[in-house]
Parts: structure tokens; C-alpha cells; sequence
């Protein structure tokens, strides 16, 4: 019993879901802004040795977007043994995922000239039925989109100028009566006449809708709309998908040569994760992006203006890349009216990515700290501040707080492994309180309850709560959050935030530096949250710093984005 909690102290966990020590997990985020900058820089040399372009450029690999690649956190991972090993910690034991981390922990611990018992946790070696149902997904999205829309008619073929709107369509953007829920450019139509709604044409991305079901519905909202809409799905042709399917093929095979990291040779993992982009979901339907856009040239739609909500994610690669080359003349405005952590490297741009036409001509942000991070990372890229249209709402929070049972807030992130996480920490956390509590769970609105219990069952005790954001706000005292956009609407109305701090990789926390840490904190353990909370909750003022991270809504920043030039 006594050798298994030694080896235990002195092993190090390095593999997917492998929880690290206090300490690590510590270190571990104090390395992670210095490896990006790397981790960047490798990045643009992938694509440059590799000579990729045009639509080679829409591989996950290449994109940076860290929520899909999980490059970014072995780069930490191994810079974290890298700082224990010069420290000379005592590490016997590194369990990593699969034989080619292996290969680089080794020969990370041959150059430290020290040894360690290097374990292979789960290698994953039928990589090519990975690749079969990688197909198997593909082609039933194409058979279940081309079904869908043209059983429900929903190509409409718009008649003189267009605004083109990117957005997001979720199971829930569509009340009853055919209203139409708009979670990303909120209200900004209230200054827009009669005359310049009707040119708006928003072009949906479909988010967590998979299933027969799911599309009637959402089929049945499209058709009952008084809204505008430009249904990829429906505008599509069997060619199309077919030369989607052809290209997601073709494309990760572009990628022959890897640079290294830090000296050492991540060839063998990276050819092998980039396998894994063969014939996918997300690399297929962003080439249908692309040829859509290419389709809407090809029917002689009058396409003047363009609005794309930018996340710099391939699917948003695809669709600069089609703009650019099919509707030359015309601008494509990015807006990013969101706030989310730095290690989501993808939102920030680089100049490389500028050069190569998959960004937008000018971008948008919702307050001066996005304009600051993206301004760090590329100067070349035009930023202008926008309206923050998502988060109208905390200009006008009041507290409605109970004196008698303060509510805590756990608003949680898109990713489910990532919830399941802060769930644990959470879990008999009112027993440790010194006041009596009321604890609240608000769901991600991509998650639906059944899902999320089937991912989360340690939750089925608890409150879950279908109120919006700005009633939840002005009832709560404390938030528990990461990653999520929430985090800063609470901050920013003077609610104490307490941030994740993972255990299992890189904290997400999507908070400014500009704002004081008075306020919020990062918690590793479960003593450091109660304390965060305890003394929360004696607070009894809210200092709001609303307009220091989000620019108000006005008719002039509304029309600037929604309407023609």
C-alpha cells in the first residue's frame, strides 16, 4: 500500500483525462502563454514547409482551433516534464496515451539524461476504422441534409442585393410561433427599417442538430419565419458533396513534413492525428461551405455585403476563401462578439493566416480587450470595436439578490468533458459553506438535459435551471464557470467568479487581465473554492465595469455591420 502512494506522488500523468497534482496544474498555466506563442509559430511553419493553401488550409491542424486539435495541450504537457526534469523532480513513472508521445518523452528524458518508466495508457492502433467511420458519419449528414432540405422546400432564391449573415442554428433558435431567436447578433435589427431587415439574409451553420427529428423541427421554424434565410443543405448538389467528399479525402495527405518542438521530433503523432481528418464530418462540411458559396456565384445571387461570425475555425477559412475567390469585389466584415480564454488559440489571428486569405478584410470586437489580443498577434489585420450585441443584456442587470438564500451560479461550458470536471468539484460543495445556499445548474444552450445527464450523471441531484442568462445574473451572488463567455458578463456587473482550474490540462479562463482579480479566481481544490465562496458571500456591493469590456449597442454600430455599402 505504502510503494502504490509513492509511485503514485512520483508519477506524472500526461495522457487524455489524466488528472495532475495542484502543483502541476499550477505550473502547468503558467507555461501554457509562452508555449502558444510556439505553438503559433510552429503552426505557420506546418503550412509553409507543407506549402499548403486554398482549401488545404481547412485541416484542424492547421487551424489552431484547440477545442478539435489536441496539439496545443501536449505541447504543454511536455513542456511541464521538460520544467520538472530541469527542477530534477523525482518522476518514476509518465503515462502517456499512445507509442508516438512515447517516442518524444523519451527522447525528451534521454536529452535531461534521465530515466523513468514510460507507460502507454490506451494506443488507439485501428486508426483506419477511424477513418471508415469518419465516411460512414460524412455520408449520412449528406444523405439526411439533401433529404431534409428538399422534402421541406427550403431553397429560396433571393431577388436583388443581399446582405449575407453567417450565424448558428440550434434546436431551440425557433419559438413556436416561427419567431426567430437570434443568440449572436442580438437586437441589432431593432435599428434596422423594414426595408434593410428584408435585404438581411442570415446563412445558418446547424449546431448539435443531427437527427430526423431534430431537422423537421427545425425545418418546420425556417418555413414559419418571417426572417430570411439562405439554407446551405438546400442549395447544394449531389457534385458537391461528391467533391467534398473526394477532397476531405485528399487533403490530409498534403501534410508530409513537421517542424519541431523545442527540438523534438513530433513527425510520427502529427502525421497520425492528421489522419484523423480523413473523410470527417467537420473537414467535409467545411468544403460544402466553400462550394456553396461557389453556388450562390454560379446562380447569379447578388451577393454586396458579407457578415461572418468569425472564430477563425475552418468552417470560417471556407467561407473567406469562397468569398474571395467568387465574389471578389465584395467585403467580408468578421465580427467576434464573444469573449473567450487565450488558449482558444484559433481567435486570434496570425499574419501568415492573413496572407493566405482565410481571414475576413476587417474585423469587429465587442470591447478593447478583444481589440488588444487580437492587435498583439497581428498587426496587418484591420480591428475595429462593434457593438457587443450578445451581451446587451448586462448594460441593464439590476440585483435582485435573496438576503435569505444566495444562489450559486454554475453556468457551463459547450464541452462536455469539461463540464463532467467542474461538476465533481462542485458535488457536496454546499456541506462546507457557512450559510445555507441555493446551487443552480445552467446548461450550455448546444447541450440538451438528456445528453448532458448521459455524459453527467454525477448532476442528476441537482437544480437544473431553463432561465436566460440575465435573470440568472441578477439573481446570483457567486458563479462557477469556465471557458464560457458567462464569466465575464458576471465579472463584468461585479459578480465574484470562481474559475476552474483544471485538473486535467489547461485552465480556460476566458477573464481580461484588465480586470482585477479582487473579483474572480482560479480554484484548484475544493478548500480554495469554499474559501473563494465563503468570502464572496459576505460581499455586499456590486462595482460594475460594464463599459470597460463592452461597447454599448447604437444605431450607428448596428448599421455599420447590417447593412449594404
Amino acid at each position: 500500500m505504502i510503494s502504490n502512494l509513492t509511485e503514485e506522488k512520483k508519477s506524472l500523468n500526461l495522457f487524455s483525462g489524466g488528472k495532475l497534482s495542484t502543483s502541476d496544474s499550477l505550473l502547468l498555466d503558467q507555461l501554457e502563454p509562452s508555449v502558444r506563442d510556439i505553438y503559433n509559430e510552429f503552426t505557420d511553419e506546418l503550412i509553409r514547409i507543407n506549402k499548403l493553401k486554398g482549401l488545404s488550409l481547412l485541416l484542424n491542424l492547421s487551424c489552431r482551433n484547440t477545442l478539435v486539435s489536441p496539439l496545443l495541450d501536449l505541447f504543454c504537457k511536455i513542456s511541464l516534464l521538460e520544467e520538472k526534469l530541469k527542477r530534477l523532480d523525482d518522476i518514476r513513472v509518465i503515462y502517456v496515451d499512445n507509442y508516438q508521445i512515447a517516442e518524444i518523452v523519451n527522447e525528451l528524458l534521454l536529452k535531461y539524461q534521465q530515466g523513468a518508466d514510460v507507460r502507454v495508457v490506451s494506443d488507439k492502433k485501428y486508426l483506419y476504422l477511424h477513418v471508415f467511420f469518419n465516411f460512414i458519419k460524412s455520408t449520412y449528414l449528406i444523405v439526411i441534409y439533401w433529404l431534409w432540405s428538399r422534402l421541406m422546400g427550403l431553397k429560396i432564391t433571393p431577388t436583388g442585393k443581399i446582405l449575407f449573415v453567417d450565424n448558428f442554428i440550434l434546436i431551440d433558435s425557433f419559438k413556436p410561433d416561427g419567431t426567430f431567436v437570434d443568440r449572436y447578433y442580438t437586437n441589432h435589427d431593432d435599428y434596422l427599417s423594414e426595408e434593410e431587415r428584408n435585404v438581411r439574409w442570415y446563412s445558418p451553420t446547424l449546431v448539435g442538430i443531427n437527427y430526423p427529428w431534430q431537422m423537421l423541427r427545425i425545418g418546420k421554424g425556417i418555413n414559419a419565419t418571417k426572417d430570411n434565410f439562405l439554407i446551405q443543405e438546400a442549395w447544394l448538389k449531389i457534385s458537391d458533396y461528391l467533391y467534398a467528399i473526394y477532397f476531405s479525402l485528399l487533403i490530409p495527405f498534403k501534410v508530409k513534413e513537421t517542424p519541431k518542438f523545442k527540438g523534438l521530433d513530433f513527425q510520427n503523432f502529427i502525421l497520425n492525428e492528421n489522419l484523423k481528418d480523413t473523410l470527417s464530418p467537420s473537414l467535409m462540411l467545411a468544403i460544402c461551405k466553400y462550394r456553396f458559396i461557389r453556388r450562390l456565384s454560379k446562380e447569379h445571387i447578388d451577393i454586396c455585403g458579407v457578415v461572418d461570425w468569425n472564430e477563425n475555425q475552418i468552417i470560417d477559412r471556407a467561407l473567406n476563401l469562397g468569398f474571395k475567390d467568387y465574389y471578389k469585389e465584395v467585403a467580408v466584415q468578421g465580427y467576434q462578439g464573444f469573449v473567450l480564454p487565450e488558449y482558444y488559440a484559433c481567435v486570434q489571428p496570425t499574419c501568415l493566416e492573413y496572407s493566405m486569405r482565410t481571414l475576413p478584410d476587417i474585423m469587429y470586437v465587442p470591447g478593447k480587450a478583444g481589440n488588444a489580443l487580437r492587435k498583439s498577434v497581428c498587426n496587418k489585420l484591420r480591428v475595429k470595436i462593434s457593438p457587443a450585441f450578445r451581451f446587451s443584456h448586462v448594460f441593464n442587470i439590476k440585483d435582485l439578490r435573496s438576503k435569505k438564500l444566495p444562489i450559486i451560479l454554475v453556468a457551463l461550458p459547450m464541452m462536455l468533458g469539461e463540464s463532467k470536471n467542474i461538476i465533481k468539484s462542485i458535488v457536496d460543495i454546499e456541506e462546507s459553506l457557512n450559510i445555507n445556499v441555493r446551487l443552480i445548474i445552467k446548461l450550455h444552450p448546444s447541450n440538451s438535459i438528456k445528453d448532458f445527464f448521459v455524459s453527467v450523471p454525477e448532476a442528476k441531484n441537482l437544480e437544473i435551471t431553463d432561465k436566460n442568462m440575465h435573470q440568472l445574473l441578477e439573481l446570483c451572488s457567486v458563479m462557477i464557470s469556465s471557458t464560457s463567455s458567462a464569466c465575464v458578463e458576471a465579472v463584468s456587473v461585479g459578480i465574484p467568479v470562481a474559475i476552474y482550474g483544471n485538473r486535467y490540462g489547461v485552465t480556460l479562463n476566458p477573464i481580461p487581465e484588465s480586470v482585477s482579480n479582487k473579483i474572480w479566481e482560479v480554484f484548484y481544490t475544493k478548500s480554495q473554492l469554499v474559501l473563494f465562496i465563503n468570502k464572496a458571500l459576505g460581499k455586499k456591493n456590486r462595482h460594475s465595469i460594464v463599459n470597460d469590456l463592452f461597447h454599448p449597442i447604437s444605431k450607428e454600430g448596428a448599421r455599420q455591420l447590417f447593412t449594404l455599402p
